[in-house]
């Protein structure tokens, strides 16, 4: 029984939270419905399943049938988004006709972003010029058009806290609302369901809707919400003429035309309370006794002097309203939401500098289609039939006209033919992510194992996390005593990579020039198979064992020289770490005749080392 009682508080808790997020969910999506563009639009983190569901489908009923609402993929090309081409009606009427984009249709209504987190940055830069311009423009096929447009944007954001990617930030900045379905269960949305009324709700928002042009929000609390976003530590203007714009939403809701201190809280608390970066400071406190009275000053005040304080005191209600719309939005941030920002801010950080699982890579047969392009039909190319009717239909009038080509029986016949030359081939393109191979070489040596191998391997594990976090593979190359030897061949498993490097001993010789050929002929194989390569060695430099197992500093010298020459030939990219207690020129020599980027390792922590590891790949050139 005991055991009952620790657990059911704290089941309580949870479906409390529950049931405050989903009614504050619900109130927001009402909000949203009077004015979608001007609110900007949602933005929904949760995974798909039935509380994402119940609250889209609450979301689309407030909007109401009558307002355009559109999902809009990812995949969507230029010409569906913003207008282009007509193909059909161009071909069949013989002259240019234009087709309106999926941005232009939803004038006025909703478009939903399914997979938000993964949003391409084209189609993003894309989307978010449009909500700021409010005109989609297009000036492509021999023909221009402008249509006006506003809608909001609901993004569906599937992202856990583990992954490195989430939505765009230029995205992010334009939506008034986020709402976090995480960690709400379902039970929490029946409950709801009971209090929920969509006539009265439809009701209200047509209510609102007629309202809206006519309300106005007080200088006083517009100049409020500026502070607040101050003491919150907001950033730019553009969450606070989104806060503006939801209390006057808020006032339009319950029937005013003149919003009042709790729209504005109330907005603040959605809109800047989940953009803040830091916790609102208390106020300096007062000197509780006034300075007492100087020499010259006199016993009695004077009846001007009285007029004067009474005005004073009359005046300060004025600064009130900035102190108490911080205060509500203070009181209202839940438990350990700043800590929440911090580490989605961090994630994104890491999505920026983690680099890439692989190198991108231009290709005509495999991959993410990326467009079209105009090219010869040469082998290997596809043939985009589409695309090349697109760029043959604005010439059909001119080339029938070429060959002779009027209104008879014979002539209607030929004008169903399409004319298409060579210029107005389009060519697929597509874009091949390669999967990234680092292969780490370890000096195990008598040497570095006198030094730092411990610190080394500490290091190569804290590399090998990073490589994981990457979805990259990994491979281990071990060289001491007379040769090298492959210790792990790439793999993904971080756990067979850590065992490997926990089991590798030292002592014996520096067989250099070993080690670095065995690194290159495995970044070759790698390479081989359609996999990018890194080589991350990890050596003091001084190299005292020959190719052919002799020993002796000058000939291991002179080898391990020629090897990395042969290495820099191969252009592989690397990076060589001074194993060495104090950086010697050894090892920067080293990574000099390798073409590789040198590294000591005593001014170089982690993060600097996994930044190293993402900048080869990253940097690779593309084919």
């Amino acid at each position: 029984m005991t055991g009952t009682g620790d657990i059911t508080p704290d089941f309580d808790d949870v479906f409390e939270r529950g049931i405050a997020t989903w009614e504050t969910a619900l109130r927001i999506a009402e909000a949203f419905a009077v004015d979608p563009s001007g609110c900007g639009g949602i933005w929904l983190q949760a995974r798909s399943g039935s509380v994402r569901d119940a609250l889209m489908e609450r979301v689309r009923t407030a909007v109401g049938d009558d307002v355009a609402w559109r999902r809009l993929p990812s995949s969507i090309t230029d010409d569906r988004l913003l207008g282009g081409l007509d193909l059909a009606s161009t071909l069949s009427s013989g002259k240019p006709v234009m087709e309106r984009g999926l941005l232009a249709e939803i004038d006025g209504g909703v478009c939903v972003l399914p997979m938000a987190e993964r949003l391409g940055a084209d189609l993003a830069a894309r989307l978010v010029s449009v909500m700021d311009t409010g005109v989609v423009r297009v000036e492509r096929d021999g023909f221009a058009a402008r249509d006006e447009t506003r809608f909001g944007v609901v993004a569906l954001d599937e992202a856990t806290e583990d992954d490195d990617f989430g939505l765009p930030t230029k995205l992010s900045d334009r939506l008034a609302f986020r709402i976090d379905l995480s960690a709400v269960p379902y039970a929490c949305v029946r409950v709801g369901e009971a209090a929920y009324d969509a006539s009265v709700q439809t009701t209200r928002i047509l209510n609102a809707r007629r309202l809206l042009r006519d309300v106005e929000v007080p200088s006083e609390l517009m100049v409020a919400l500026c502070h607040a976003a101050a003491g919150l530590g907001v950033q730019g203007l553009r969450p606070v003429m989104l806060a503006v714009s939801v209390t006057r939403v808020l006032a339009a809701l319950e029937g005013r035309t003149l919003a009042e201190m709790a729209d504005a809280a109330l907005a603040g608390q959605w809109v800047l309370g989940q953009r803040a970066t830091q916790l609102p400071q208390a106020p300096p406190a007062e000197d509780q006794d006034e300075e007492p009275p100087g020499d010259n000053a006199p016993d009695d005040p004077s009846d001007d002097q009285l007029d004067q304080d009474d005005n004073e005191t009359q005046t300060v209600p004025d600064a009130l309203p900035e102190d108490m719309l911080l205060d509500a939005i203070h009181a209202a941030l839940p438990d350990g939401l700043l800590a929440q920002l911090m580490a989605q801010m961090a994630r994104r950080d890491r999505a920026v500098t983690s680099g890439p699982a692989g190198v991108r890579s231009a290709s005509k047969l495999r991959g993410r289609p990326k467009g079209t392009s105009p090219g010869a039909l040469r082998s290997g190319a596809r043939l985009n039939l589409i695309s090349t009717l697109r760029a043959a239909a604005p010439w059909q009038t001119m080339r029938r006209a070429e060959k002779g080509l009027g209104t008879g029986d014979v002539d209607r016949v030929e004008r169903k033919h399409v004319f298409v030359k060579a210029q107005d081939f389009r060519i697929k393109r597509f874009q091949n992510r390669s999967e990234s191979v680092t292969i780490f070489a370890v000096d195990a040596s008598g040497s570095s194992a006198a030094q730092r191998l411990a610190e080394a391997k500490g290091a190569v594990e804290l590399l090998l996390a990073e490589c994981y976090i990457r979805r990259d593979h990994v491979a281990l190359v071990a060289f001491r005593g007379t040769h090298a030897d492959v210790l792990l061949p790439p793999t993904r498993s971080l756990v067979r990579a850590k065992r490997a490097l926990s089991g590798l001993p030292g002592g014996g010789g520096t067989p250099l020039a070993d080690g670095v050929m065995s690194a290159l002929t495995l970044a070759l194989g790698v390479k081989r198979r359609g996999q990018t390569p890194a080589v991350v060695m990890l050596t003091d430099g001084r190299g005292n064992v020959a190719r052919d197992g002799a020993k002796g500093r000058e000939a291991g010298q002179a080898d391990a020289d020629a090897a990395a020459r042969v290495f820099r030939a191969q252009g592989v990219r690397a990076v060589v770490i001074d194993t060495s207690r104090r950086p010697q020129e050894h090892a920067a020599q080293l990574a000099t005749a390798m073409g590789a980027r040198y590294l000591p390792l005593p001014n170089a922590d982690a993060h600097r080392l996994s930044a190293a590891i993402g900048g080869f790949v990253s940097a690779t050139p593309t084919s």
